[in-house]
C-alpha cells in the first residue's frame, strides 16, 4: 500500500512519515481494523482543517472596516424649539440624539454592563468563559435560558449585521467583535452601544431614553432609573413603564441584583433604589413612538410642510436638523384651549363641530399660533387652519369696500339699501336680501359696511366691478382662484383662515403684505446654519395705498364699536374686524386685529351641512375676543397700528344728517377722520349734468332703461354742488323702501320770492321756473320747492308720491316719484346670509 516511499520524491519526505510507515508494516493483519481507523481520522482531520480554511475565509471576507466606528454618525432626530427656545417637536426614523461617554451617568453604565455583560471590561470582545457557562446552563436547565452576546458582539449585530440565525452569521458577529475589541477602547464601545441600542417606544439611544421615560439628561439618571432602562434593552415592550409597571419592576430590580453581584452598589442602596421606583409614577415625558413628538401639532404639522420646501424629506427625518419657530407658546396653548372650549362647549349645542384659528404678529408678519381644529388625533390630521377652504361670508366684504375706496370712493359715499336686481333682464339676475330682511334706505358705505348691508355691498361691487375686487384680494393673500361675479361681495369664494389672516394684516401695516415665517432658522447638529428666513421679513410689498389702509381700518373700528361685531371687543384696547355668515350659518368668521396682532377665527361643521344660529358676530367674535385678550398681555392695547399714523390724517366736519362735510347752518355736526382721496366732495356743474364722483376712474354710461331713484341737491344756487352715485359698471334697478322716502330739505339764500306750497307737475322744474338736475331720462325726475323755515341738511320723512302731481304741504318738500311698476324677482346666483 505504500510502495515507493524509499525511491523517488517519497523518498524525501519528512522521516516522521517513513517511521509512520516502518510502524505500520509491523502491524499485522490483526491490525487492519485498527489502521482502516486511524485511516479515517486523518481524512477527517484534514477536511476539517481544509474546512475550517474555507469556513474562515468565507466568515472573514468582506467584514467591514471597523476603524470607521470612530468616526459613528448615526441617523439624528429633528428638533423643533417655539420662539423661546423650548422644544416642541421631534422628527425621526429612530429617534436619537449621540452623547458622549461623559455626558452618561456612571451609575447608567454600571448597569448596563452588569445585565448585559458583566465581564465587558476583561474580555476581548468574546467571552469564552460566559460562552461556556452559559451553555452549561442550558444543559442544566434543558432550555436555552441564558445568551453570551457580548456589548461588543450586539454593537456588530446592530451596526453590520442581519438578525438572521445561522452559524455563519454568529461567527462573523465574534469576528466583528473581536476586530471591535482591538482597535477601539472600552469606554469607545460602551458610548457607541448606550447611542446605538434600542429603549423602546421609539426612543434609540440613551439621550432619548432619558428624555421620554424621565424627561432628563443622561448625566442626571438616579440608580433606580438607569437599572430600569437597563433593563429595557434585552425585551422593550415587554419590561416598558408606560404599558405593563409590574413587569418594569421586577425587571429593574433584577438589575439591581446584578449590580449588587458585582459590588457596585450595596444592598442598601439597592433596596432604597427598589423602594423609589415603586413609588414613581411614570409617564411619556414627550417623545411619541413612530415618527416624533408634536406638542403643538396644528403648527409643527405647518411647519414641517415649509421645512419640505428646503429639505429633502429623509433628511427631515435623519438629518438631526435644529429648527427654530415662530410660535408663542402660550398664545397657542389659549387659542387651542378657546377653540376647544367653545366649539364644543356652546357651539356643540348650535351644531357646530369644528373650527379655527391663525394668530399673526402685526409688525414682523409672522405666525404667533394656529390651530386647525378641536383636537389631534390618529383619525383627525387634517388643518383647517390653511388646508380648508371654505367661503367667507361677510368677512370678504373688506375687499369689496378697499377698493372702492382705492378707485377713489370716500367712506361718505351713500347708497342705497333697497331691495334692487342686479344684472336684471337676464339669465344672471342676482336680488340679495340683508340677513334681517329689512332696508335701511339710502346710507353712506361706512354705515353699510357697519351694520353689514349686503345690499350696499353688492351695488359697491357693482361700481367697482369683480375684477377689481378680485385682484386686490389676491394682491392681498387670497391664494385660491376667486369667481368674477357680483355675489362675490358677499363671500361667494372660498378661502382658508390663515389666507384671510393674511389679507386682513395688510391693513394695520398701512398697505404693506409681509411674509408669515413659522421658521426663523435651521441648522445642522453642529450649529451651522443651513437656512436663515428671518431676513425674509425685510421682503415686503406694498399692495394697498397707505390712506385706503387707513380709512379701511377705521371703517372695521366701527363694525366693533357698534356694528355686527361687538362682541370681539376687547375692553380698552383698539380693536377692528369684521363679520361673516354664509347661507343656512354653514360656516361663520370673524377676522379682525388690534395693534399688535391679526386673528381670523372660523366656526362650522366638516360635513359643511347647516349650523344652528351662529353668526359671524356671536362664537367666531367671542373666540376672537378672548384669543385677542391673550394675545395683548405684556403689550399696549392703545399702541399705534404698525402701518399707520392717524396724526396725519385730516379731521372734517360732517353734518350729521347728510353725512357730507357741513354747510353752515347744519344743526348737528361731528367729526370724521379721512385721509388723502377719501374726503367727501360735491362735484360742481354749470350746465346741469351730473358728473361722476371719482374723476379718477372710467364711468361707464347709465343704462337708458335703469331707474336711478337717489339724488340730492345740496345747494341749488347758480354753482350748484351735487352728490350722486357713480355710475355702475353692472347695471341694477332699486326700488324705494315703501311708505316713505328720506330727502334733504336746505335753506337757499336766493334773492327771490319761493314759490308757495302747491300743486307741482314733475317735470324736473318748479312752478316758478327753477331747473333741477334728473339722474336719468325716463321715470323718477325729482322736483324741488324749498322753506327758508327749514335748516340747512337736515332730513325728515315724507309719504312717497305715486304721481308726478302731488299737493305739498305747508313745508315745501323735494319730492321723488317712484314708480308703480315692481322690481323684477330674481333668484340669488350664490345667497349669502351675512
Amino acid at each position: 500500500m505504500f510502495r515507493g516511499f524509499r525511491g523517488g520524491r517519497m523518498g524525501k519526505l519528512n522521516p516522521y512519515l517513513m517511521k509512520l510507515s516502518l510502524w505500520w508494516k509491523k502491524l499485522g493483519r490483526e491490525k487492519a481494523a485498527l489502521r482502516v481507523l486511524l485511516t479515517i481520522a486523518l481524512v477527517f482531520l484534514g477536511g476539517l482543517f481544509v474546512g475550517g480554511l474555507i469556513l474562515a475565509t468565507t466568515v472573514l471576507s468582506g467584514l467591514p472596516n471597523v476603524k470607521k466606528l470612530s468616526q459613528y454618525d448615526p441617523s439624528q432626530t429633528t428638533r423643533i424649539y417655539s420662539s423661546d427656545g423650548t422644544l416642541i417637536a421631534t422628527l425621526f426614523d429612530q429617534n436619537r440624539t449621540p452623547v458622549t461617554i461623559d455626558e452618561v451617568s456612571p451609575l447608567m453604565q454600571e448597569a448596563i454592563i452588569s445585565i448585559e455583560d458583566r465581564r465587558f471590561m476583561e474580555h476581548g470582545g468574546v467571552d469564552f468563559k460566559g460562552i461556556a457557562r452559559a451553555a452549561l446552563g442550558n444543559v442544566v436547565s434543558g432550555e436555552v435560558e441564558q445568551g453570551a452576546s457580548t456589548l461588543s458582539m450586539q454593537l456588530a449585530r446592530r451596526l453590520f449585521l442581519s438578525n438572521e440565525r445561522t452559524y455563519t452569521r454568529k461567527l462573523r458577529e465574534a469576528a466583528l467583535a473581536w476586530k471591535i475589541d482591538h482597535q477601539l477602547s472600552k469606554e469607545k464601545i460602551l458610548e457607541l452601544y448606550l447611542n446605538e441600542v434600542y429603549f423602546g417606544s421609539g426612543a434609540y439611544g440613551i439621550d432619548a431614553a432619558s428624555s421620554l421615560y424621565f424627561g432628563k439628561n443622561p448625566d442626571e439618571l438616579k440608580l433606580w432609573q438607569s437599572a430600569l432602562l437597563a433593563g429595557l434593552v434585552q425585551a422593550p415592550s415587554a419590561y416598558s413603564p408606560l404599558s405593563d409597571r409590574q413587569a418594569a419592576l421586577a425587571r429593574t430590580e433584577e438589575v439591581l441584583e446584578a449590580m449588587e453581584s458585582r459590588g457596585v452598589i450595596t444592598p442598601e442602596k439597592k433596596q432604597q433604589a427598589v423602594q423609589e421606583a415603586a413609588e414613581y409614577k411614570f409617564r411619556n415625558h414627550g417623545v411619541a413612538g413612530g415618527s416624533g413628538m408634536l406638542k403643538y401639532p396644528y403648527f409643527t404639522t405647518y411647519v414641517i410642510q415649509q421645512l419640505s420646501e428646503h429639505f429633502p424629506e429623509n433628511y427631515i427625518r435623519r438629518g438631526g436638523l435644529q429648527v427654530y419657530t415662530t410660535l408663542d407658546r402660550e398664545l397657542q396653548e389659549q387659542t387651542e384651549l378657546t377653540v376647544r372650549s367653545q366649539v364644543m362647549g356652546p357651539g356643540l349645542s348650535l351644531g357646530a363641530d369644528s373650527g379655527a384659528a391663525v394668530v399673526l404678529d402685526n409688525k414682523t408678519g409672522d405666525i404667533k399660533a394656529m390651530v386647525g381644529g378641536t383636537g389631534w388625533s390618529d383619525s383627525d390630521q387634517f388643518n383647517r387652519a390653511w388646508q380648508a377652504k371654505r367661503q367667507p361670508g361677510s368677512s370678504f366684504k373688506m375687499f369689496v369696500y378697499a377698493a372702492a375706496l382705492e378707485h377713489g370712493f370716500s367712506p361718505e359715499n351713500e347708497f342705497a339699501d333697497t331691495e334692487s336686481v342686479f344684472n336684471y333682464d337676464t339669465p344672471n339676475a342676482w336680488k340679495p336680501a340683508n340677513s334681517d330682511g329689512k332696508f335701511m334706505g339710502p346710507i353712506p358705505m361706512r354705515t353699510g359696511l357697519q351694520f353689514s348691508r349686503n345690499v350696499v355691498a353688492a351695488k359697491v361691487m357693482a361700481h367697482v366691478g369683480p375684477d377689481a375686487v378680485a385682484g386686490l384680494a389676491h394682491r392681498m393673500g387670497i391664494e385660491n382662484d376667486l369667481p368674477r361675479v357680483i355675489s362675490l361681495a358677499l363671500g361667494a369664494g372660498e378661502v382658508s383662515p390663515l389666507e384671510m389672516a393674511r389679507a386682513y394684516s395688510v391693513l394695520p401695516n398701512g398697505g404693506i403684505k409681509r411674509p408669515n415665517l413659522t421658521i426663523t432658522k435651521v441648522t445642522d447638529p453642529d450649529g451651522e446654519v443651513l437656512l436663515d428666513l428671518a431676513k425674509d421679513r425685510n421682503k415686503t410689498e406694498r399692495v394697498l395705498g397707505a390712506s385706503t389702509a387707513a380709512t379701511m381700518s377705521e371703517m372695521l373700528r366701527r363694525v366693533v364699536t357698534g356694528g355686527t361685531g361687538t362682541a370681539a371687543n376687547v375692553a380698552g384696547s383698539w380693536v377692528a374686524g369684521k363679520t361673516g355668515t354664509t347661507d343656512k350659518f354653514i360656516d361663520a368668521w370673524f377676522v379682525g386685529f388690534t395693534p399688535h396682532h391679526t386673528i381670523s377665527v372660523w366656526v362650522g361643521r366638516d360635513d359643511n351641512q347647516p349650523m344652528g344660529r351662529v353668526y359671524g358676530g356671536t362664537l367666531p367674535a367671542q373666540i376672537f375676543r378672548r384669543v385677542a385678550t391673550q394675545a395683548l398681555k405684556g403689550h399696549s392695547p392703545n399702541a399705534p397700528l404698525p402701518g399707520v399714523n392717524f396724526a396725519k390724517d385730516t379731521v372734517v366736519e360732517l353734518c350729521w344728517d347728510s353725512t357730507y362735510p357741513a354747510l353752515p347752518g347744519c344743526p348737528k355736526t361731528y367729526s370724521e377722520h379721512f385721509y388723502s382721496g377719501h374726503i367727501p366732495t360735491r362735484i360742481k356743474t354749470e350746465d346741469g349734468t351730473i358728473t361722476n364722483l371719482t374723476p379718477d376712474v372710467q364711468a361707464s354710461p347709465t343704462p337708458e332703461d335703469a331707474d336711478v331713484t337717489e339724488i340730492e341737491v345740496e345747494d341749488p344756487r347758480e354753482d350748484a354742488e351735487v352728490v350722486t352715485p357713480k355710475t355702475a359698471l353692472i347695471p341694477y334697478q332699486e326700488k324705494e323702501p315703501e311708505g316713505k322716502v328720506e330727502v334733504e330739505i336746505d335753506q337757499l339764500e336766493l334773492e327771490r320770492e319761493y314759490p308757495e306750497a302747491g300743486e307741482v307737475e314733475g317735470q324736473g322744474e318748479s312752478k316758478d321756473g327753477f331747473k333741477f338736475y334728473p339722474t336719468a331720462e325716463g321715470e323718477n325726475q325729482p322736483v324741488h320747492t324749498a322753506d327758508p323755515e327749514q335748516p340747512l341738511g337736515s332730513k325728515r320723512d315724507y309719504p312717497v308720491a305715486d304721481t308726478a302731481d302731488v299737493q305739498l304741504e305747508e313745508s315745501d318738500v323735494y319730492q321723488v316719484e317712484t314708480s308703480e311698476e315692481p322690481v323684477p324677482e330674481a333668484t340669488p346666483a350664490d345667497p349669502i346670509t351675512e
